[in-house]
Parts: structure tokens; C-alpha cells; sequence
């Protein structure tokens, strides 16, 4: 029974807490410990970063269960990964003295999982339903295609299954979704999603998403099962709850039905999930839907320093759709934030590598050290600069620059331009976009080469294929066309022009444009600085830029363990994958407007706020220092583009900043400056000639603003068009 004598608490007023647990008291804060004792009724829990939302969780699971005398069976707690259910479920435990056997406590699909195991039959599935992973999707969708006639290129599984994934998360089906549009190509991509929903039913299967959806319409649609399971639960308590999707909303709005006790803990300014089905509105809208929400603010941040915490909030106040809710803390004020304006990226990078360097040497660990940026394409030169200065890193979340598989196929097709030779090369490429060529092929022409002794490219180019099917024959006569092709123009091409003519030619680019998803679109800024890559070898390796020279040097960096289990390694991550994550030292990189912000936020006043909030959430990262980074200029597939610094470094209050920081590095690798700089002798227009110290002579072809800070388009015969910073360029006129 629970013990009976009460203390009230002070500014509580009629909340109560039992005198023999003092320990609430004694190990919560005011508002987390309003927030455990509110047990009774709808309570959102705006729980800023670094606030304490894990202990108010766990704590109130435990005040339920030992003070109010609650079966841990009557519990729902929810969270949104199996890690955070486990430590959730360690701490209760430790805190209640023993087991918690009974209560549901994990994943949002852990929970409809086991509902649907239990009354799956009214709504069609048997008790020992197959769950299909992403691979099962793939397969069963691949299947679906071919058996439709249509082309797999057109009609690729995997985005199919993304847009189909997208519908389900906004509770959308097929037949609604067909009335909304009369484009052809996706009115076929509902008779995809139909046919691939009959095949699931067919192999009492579902997917992800599904066992979602089935768990919502189970309690919408059957009365008694509702109530049978809304009477459950008496306490409903959800982790992350800015996180929700609109399916996962309308399932604890079903279970908290009849008692009405259920504790949502979020934070709207970190919710950054949108392009994977997250609503913001869900924790918005929250008191609105629930009448007589009692709202309490986790305010007190217990990990940055005081300057950082004003920082945040001050930037992500400018959002419009927010709780209102500023982070303080105890702790001291601390450094100011560290903005620094470089000329390039390749600045940028060495800048950071040699400050971690410093930090480092001056006894800092390397593990309280964190980058973090906006897209993963921006981790190849920094994973280099790091590299170089020797110091140990870690990509966290994501994969290597050149460990990335569009980075890996392309590379194959260099080393088969070097060496026609390289059989794993081969293997990788030849298939790479899909051209025709199966596995029965392959491993046919294996047998040949085998037989002959010969190579699988020589086999291909002196043997007798009129035996191969003739879609394979078509297949391997485009490849060797491009193979052939890339090899006579590399007798005189440097790196970069063969790297951007394998992209083009090879059809790959074009595959991952055509598929337009959002996972296809980093995998296109991946090969971009590929490209990148190639133009700055060339250009700082003039005494031989060929591709074979480049092609060594970046088997020799993709070759290096940058991570070390012995030491204690720098992290680089993407924000997103920072969340939830803290260290002393943050970097942010690629500060500028179109990056972060990235571009397709600038007309969406949501979109815009999101990335608002992914500020906020890399900022709060930091314990101690935070360093803001932003590069005038940026190349994308080799054309260099000028930037202006982005917006939220403008929003932080100047007297939270240290300078506007100009950082003094060493001269850029893409344009190699030299330390003294020439005066510009006379007017530069449209149709001036100038001299560029390692373009050689180009022609002006435009010119936009005025003084030294103008941007000059400038034809070079060699090099291409470059956009270059006056001040920066470091130019002669030859003549005007």
C-alpha cells in the first residue's frame, strides 16, 4: 500500500510528496519534480535541451509504483529507440529496488507488435505474422515491378516503397491517394501500392509502417478492443514526443481515452525529423487537443554554460510556431562563441584541423570533440585535414567520405580507366548504373577469363560473345564505349576533367538526379565533392594531375584507419545524428545561407523554422565551447560559389559573439593565393583581361558588386569559368 503521510512541497501547492521519499525531493529540481508529482490528467512536459527529461521519466514511473501503489502492468512508457527503453527500464529499476515485471515499456512498434500479437485478428493478421524488414520490402517490390512489365530505372523499389512510406506516415492509403493526382506515373505507383499491400496480406506479412497502422485502425474501428485496452493502461507516458508522426499520435490519443493519464515529455525546439514523418504539430497542438493540459518547462540546463544557452534561444526565438521557453543555468557564463569568416572550405577545414590540433596538444581529449555540419558531403575535407595534422576521428552515424558506395562505384570505374585489368573494379562497375548485365553473365564471362587466363576486360574485348544474351551483349558494348572513351581522353585530361566526364558519361549522375529522394540528393553532393576532389588534385599536383596520380593518393586516404581503438577519437557527424549527444568543444562548419539554412528551406516559412531548430540543437551540444564556421566561397561539381554567411549567426545578440572572427590560414589548396598580394592596376569590366597566379590568363565575363568585395566571373581557357572574391583573387590586368 502506499504510504499515506504527506509533505507538501514548497511553490507546489497542492501537489504532495511521501516524507520517507525524500529522495525526490532531494534529486529533482522544482519543475521535474512538479512534473513527476502531476500524475492525473493530459501533461506536456517542455523539456529544453540538457534539462533532465530522462531522471522526471524514470522518477515518475517510480513515484507511481511506490508511492501510488500502481501495477507496473497499468504502465505504457514508450520510447522511440531500444537503447533509451533499456536504460529507461535499468534506471526505474534501480530506483524501485527490483523488477518491473508487467509494464510496457519500449519502441512505439515493440508496443504494436505485441498488441497486434494478441488481437491482430480483427484486423486480418494471424498471431504468428511476419514482420518485413527494408531488404523484404525491397525484394517483394522489386518482384511487383517485374511482374507489371514496367522498368525498374523508372520505377526504382526503393524509392517506391520511400513515397509509399511517406502516404502511411500521413495515414494516407491508396485509395485515397488516387483522387489527388492524374499524373500517370504516379497513378501506376498506386497500382505498385496496392499489388504490394495484397502480397503482404497474401504472406500474413507487414511492414514497419503497417504495424503502425494496423495498431491505430484495430482501436479506431473496433469499439471493444479500445476500451480493452485504453482501460489498460492507467498511465501513459511518451519520451520524444516532438518526434511523434501523425500515426503515432492518433495511437496514444486512442489508448489515453478512458483514463485520460498520459505524460507527453518533448521539446518543439528540437524537433528537426520532418523529412522522415515527424509533425511538429504534435506537441503544438497538444493542450489544445487534450483539455486541461497542465504544461510544465524543464528549463534548467545542466549542460551548457550560460552565454551558449542564451545563444540558443535567442536564435531559435525567431521562430513564430514554438512554446515559449528559455534555457538558464547555475553554472557559470563561460566563453563567448567563436565565429570565424574563411575564404573557402578548404580554409575551413584546415582552420579546424589545426585548432583541435592545439586543443589536443594542450591535454584536451579528443572524444569531448565534436564537428558537426549540416549535409555528410561536407566530412570529406575535413576527415583529410584531420587526417594530415594525425589526429584520430570518427564519423558517427554515417560512413567514411570514401567508404560511401557512390564514392566507391565511381572510384571502380577510375581504376578500370587506369587498369583495365582490375578484376574487382570491373565486378563493381560494369552493372553500375544498370545496364543489362546479370549475374548469369558475369559469372559466364568469369569462366571464359578463367579459361583463357585472360582478364574479365580482356575476355570482354577480345572474345567471342555472340553467345551472351543480347540485353548483356548491348550491356557490355555501352560499358567498354565509356571505358574506351574515358581512357583516350585521360592521355591528356587532368583528374577533375576524368572524374566529372566518368559521372556524365557513365549514366550515374543521372540515375541518382532521376530518382530525386532525399537520400539519392545527398548521394548527388557526395559526388559532387568528388568532383571537387579531383579538381583540387589537379590543381595542387601540377607536376603530374593525371588520374592514375590521383587515383593513388586517394587509395592511400581511403586505406588509413583514421579510428583507433586505443585513442580517444574527434567525432564528425551530421546534427541530426548529434541529437541527444553533448561534448565540450563543438565546431559548426558550413554556416553560410543555402547550406544551413540549406536552399529548398528558403521558401518554406516551415522548412525554414526546422532548420532553425537543427541550429539550436547543434549549438546545445556544447558544455563549454562552441566555434561557428563559414566559408565565402564553395565549390560544387568544380564551379566555385560565392556565399554570405548564414542568417542564425546574424540572430545571436554581438555581445554573446567574440568578434566576427576573419581567421588568418594558410592559402587555399583550390586557388593557391600567394602571401603578398598584388595591387588590381585599373578598372575591371566585362571583356578585361586579367592574370590569375595559377589560372594563368582568363577573360572577365561579369562582375556583381563594387570594390574589392566584388565577385568576378572569369573565363579561363584551361580551367573553366571560376567566380572569384576581388580581394581575395589576387589579379593582374593585362589589359582592359
Amino acid at each position: 500500500m502506499p504510504n499515506t503521510q504527506y509533505l507538501n512541497t514548497h511553490n507546489l501547492q497542492n501537489m504532495t510528496i511521501p516524507i520517507k521519499k525524500s529522495k525526490f525531493t532531494q534529486e529533482l529540481n522544482e519543475a521535474q519534480l512538479e512534473g513527476v508529482l502531476a500524475t492525473e490528467g493530459p501533461v506536456l512536459v517542455l523539456a529544453g535541451a540538457g534539462s533532465g527529461k530522462t531522471r522526471l521519466l524514470t522518477y515518475k514511473i517510480a513515484y507511481l509504483v511506490l508511492e501510488l501503489g500502481i501495477e507496473p502492468r497499468s504502465i505504457l512508457g514508450v520510447t522511440f529507440t531500444n537503447k533509451a527503453a533499456g536504460e529507461m527500464r535499468e534506471r526505474v529499476e534501480q530506483l524501485c529496488g527490483g523488477s518491473l515485471g508487467g509494464m510496457w515499456l519500449g519502441t512505439f512498434h515493440a508496443m504494436c507488435g505485441k498488441l497486434l500479437r494478441i488481437d491482430g485478428s480483427a484486423v486480418g493478421l494471424g498471431e504468428n505474422y511476419s514482420i518485413y524488414d527494408e531488404l523484404d520490402q525491397r525484394r517483394l517490390m522489386k518482384d511487383i515491378v517485374h511482374d507489371f512489365g514496367l522498368d525498374p530505372k523508372e520505377f526504382d523499389a526503393r524509392r517506391v516503397l520511400g513515397t509509399i512510406s511517406s502516404c502511411k506516415n500521413r495515414m494516407i492509403c491508396p485509395e485515397e491517394y488516387l483522387p489527388l493526382t492524374e499524373d500517370p506515373k504516379e497513378r501506376t505507383l498506386v497500382k505498385l501500392w496496392t499489388a504490394y499491400q495484397d502480397a503482404l496480406k497474401a504472406c500474413d506479412a507487414v511492414d514497419f509502417d503497417d504495424m503502425l497502422i494496423f495498431a491505430v485502425r484495430l482501436l479506431q474501428e473496433n469499439d471493444e478492443l479500445r476500451q480493452k485496452w485504453a482501460r489498460k493502461f492507467k498511465y501513459i507516458l511518451v519520451d520524444e514526443f516532438q518526434d511523434t508522426n501523425l500515426v503515432q499520435y492518433e495511437l496514444v490519443k486512442a489508448l489515453a481515452s478512458f483514463h485520460g493519464n498520459i505524460t507527453v515529455v518533448g521539446d518543439d525546439d528540437q524537433s528537426i525529423y520532418s523529412w522522415r514523418g515527424a509533425e511538429v504539430r504534435n506537441i503544438l497542438d497538444f493542450p489544445e487537443d487534450f483539455e486541461g493540459t497542465t504544461t510544465i518547462r524543464l528549463e534548467q540546463n545542466y549542460r551548457s554554460t550560460g552565454n551558449i544557452l542564451e545563444a540558443a534561444s535567442a536564435v531559435v526565438a525567431n521562430n513564430a510556431e514554438r512554446h515559449a521557453k528559455t534555457l538558464w543555468t547555475k553554472g557559470q557564463k563561460g566563453e563567448l562563441l567563436r565565429v570565424f569568416k574563411l575564404p573557402d572550405e578548404y580554409a575551413e577545414a584546415k582552420l579546424v584541423a589545426r585548432m583541435i590540433r592545439e586543443q589536443i596538444d594542450g591535454g584536451v581529449s579528443g572524444s569531448d570533440i565534436a564537428i558537426l555540419y549540416r549535409v555528410n558531403a561536407h566530412s570529406r575535407l575535413l576527415e583529410e585535414a584531420l587526417t594530415r595534422q594525425k589526429i584520430s576521428h570518427v564519423i558517427v552515424g554515417g560512413i567514411r567520405f570514401f567508404d560511401r558506395a557512390e564514392i566507391k562505384d565511381t572510384l571502380a570505374y577510375l581504376r578500370v580507366v587506369v587498369n583495365p585489368d582490375d578484376d574487382v573494379a570491373f565486378g563493381r562497375s560494369v552493372n553500375m548504373p544498370r545496364r543489362g548485365v546479370g549475374l548469369q553473365s558475369m559469372n559466364r564471362l568469369r569462366e571464359m577469363a578463367k579459361a583463357e587466363g585472360k582478364s574479365l576486360y580482356r575476355m570482354l574485348i577480345e572474345g567471342d560473345m555472340s553467345g551472351f544474351p543480347p540485353r548483356s551483349r548491348e550491356g557490355f558494348a555501352e560499358y567498354i564505349e565509356i571505358i574506351e572513351e574515358l581512357r583516350a581522353t585521360a592521355r591528356s585530361a587532368d583528374a577533375g576533367e576524368i572524374v566529372g566526364q566518368t559521372l556524365r558519361d557513365s549514366g550515374y549522375l543521372k540515375m541518382l538526379e532521376d530518382d530525386g529522394s532525399f537520400e539519392a540528393k545527398s548521394r548527388v553532393e557526395n559526388l559532387s565533392e568528388l568532383l571537387n576532389s579531383g579538381i583540387e588534385f589537379a590543381n595542387t599536383h601540377p607536376e603530374d594531375p593525371s588520374i592514375r596520380a590521383y587515383i593513388t593518393e586517394v587509395s592511400l586516404l581511403a586505406g588509413i584507419d583514421s579510428y583507433s581503438p586505443d585513442e580517444e577519437s574527434v567525432s564528425l557527424m551530421t546534427i541530426h545524428s548529434a541529437k541527444g549527444l553533448e561534448f565540450g568543444t563543438v565546431y559548426v562548419c558550413g554556416l553560410e545561407e543555402g547550406l544551413f539554412p540549406i536552399a529548398r528551406a528558403m521558401e518554406s516559412p516551415g522548412e525554414l523554422e526546422e532548420e532553425r531548430r537543427l541550429f539550436y540543437v547543434a549549438v546545445t551540444r556544447a558544455k563549454e565551447r562552441v566555434a561557428l564556421l563559414w566559408a565565402m566561397s564553395r565549390h560544387r561539381f568544380g564551379m566555385e560559389q560565392y556565399s554570405s554567411r548564414s542568417r542564425f549567426i546574424d540572430e545571436i545578440p554581438k555581445v554573446l559573439i567574440e568578434g566576427d572572427t576573419d581567421a588568418k590560414p594558410e592559402p587555399s589548396l583550390f586557388e593557391r593565393k600567394p602571401s603578398a598580394k598584388k595591387a588590381v592596376s585599373g578598372a575591371i569590366n566585362p571583356g578585361t583581361i586579367v592574370e590569375h597566379p595559377f589560372f594563368g590568363r582568363g577573360e572577365v565575363r561579369g562582375v556583381q558588386g563594387w570594390g574589392e568585395n566584388a565577385i568576378l566571373t572569369v573565363a579561363f581557357p584551361k580551367y573553366g569559368t571560376k567566380k572569384l572574391l576581388l580581394k581575395y583573387a589576387d589579379l593582374s590586368v593585362v589589359r582592359g
